[in-house]
C-alpha cells in the first residue's frame, strides 16, 4: 500500500513527489504507475522494501508436545516482525519469553527466555509438564511488541514415578475374595497413568492392622 501524498500538481512541467511511503512484503517487486487525465501513463522500474520497525511477534515454528516433563518434541521458533509481517532481520536484541497462557495443571521448564538473532528467537530446551488430555496454549511475549499464542499443545504420560489407587479395595467375608478388587495405576510425576507400561509388577501386602471392635 502507498501512503503520504500520492497526487501532486506539476510545476514547470515536473511533478515532484516528496513524502510517498510504500508498505510491502520483503522480496516482492513493486511497479508504481503514474497517471494523469488525458495522458499516457508511465510505469516505474522494480521497487523493493526492506523490513520496517518491529511491531509484533509471529510463530515461525509451532511447538509440539512430548512426554510430560520432557522437552517439547518440536521446539518453537519465533520471528520478530514488522506491521506487514516481514521478519526484522536486523534485530538481535529482543528477548522473547514463553509462558502458559491457558490449560490447567501445566508447568514449563528449561530456558524460557531467549534473545533473538537476526530477527528470530529459537527455543531449544523448553519442557512442558502437564495433564494428559489437556490443551495447553503457550504465549510468546516481548517488551513493546504484540504477543503471539501457539496452537494447542498436548503431552503424553511421562516417566513412571509412583503408584496410585484407581479403585479402592472393599472387604468381604473373612477368607473370601474382596467384594471390590483394587485397581492400581502406574503414574508419572503429574499423576498421569503411564499407559505404555506393561511390565511393572505390583505387589499387595498388609501395611497396617487396626481393630474395629
Amino acid at each position: 500500500t502507498l501512503g503520504g501524498t500520492t497526487t501532486v500538481t506539476a510545476s514547470s512541467g515536473v511533478a515532484t513527489f516528496t513524502n510517498v511511503t510504500l508498505s510491502g512484503v520483503v522480496g516482492t517487486n513493486y511497479v508504481l504507475r503514474f497517471a494523469a487525465s488525458g495522458l499516457s501513463s508511465a510505469d516505474s522500474g522494480n521497487v523493493t522494501v526492506s523490513s520496517g520497525t518491529a511491531t509484533q511477534l509471529g510463530i515461525a515454528t509451532q511447538p509440539v508436545g512430548g512426554a510430560s516433563g520432557a522437552v517439547l518434541s518440536t521446539q518453537p521458533v519465533i520471528a520478530i516482525r514488522d506491521a506487514q509481517g516481514n521478519t526484522v532481520t536486523g534485530d538481535s536484541s529482543t528477548q522473547v519469553t514463553v509462558s502458559i497462557h491457558s490449560g490447567a495443571g501445566g508447568a514449563l521448564g528449561g530456558t524460557t527466555t531467549v534473545t533473538a538473532s537476526s530477527g528470530v528467537a529459537t527455543f531449544t530446551n523448553v519442557t512442558l509438564s502437564g495433564v494428559v488430555g489437556t490443551n495447553y496454549v503457550l504465549r510468546f511475549a516481548a517488551s513493546g511488541l504484540s504477543s503471539a499464542d501457539s496452537g494447542n499443545v498436548t503431552v503424553s504420560s511421562g516417566t513412571a514415578t509412583a503408584l496410585g489407587i484407581a479403585t479402592q479395595p472393599v472387604g468381604g467375608a473373612s477368607g473370601a475374595v474382596l467384594s471390590t478388587q483394587p485397581v492400581v495405576a502406574i503414574r508419572d510425576a503429574q499423576g498421569n497413568t503411564v499407559t505404555g507400561d506393561s511390565s511393572t509388577q505390583v505387589t499387595v501386602s498388609i501395611q497396617d492392622r487396626k481393630s474395629t471392635r
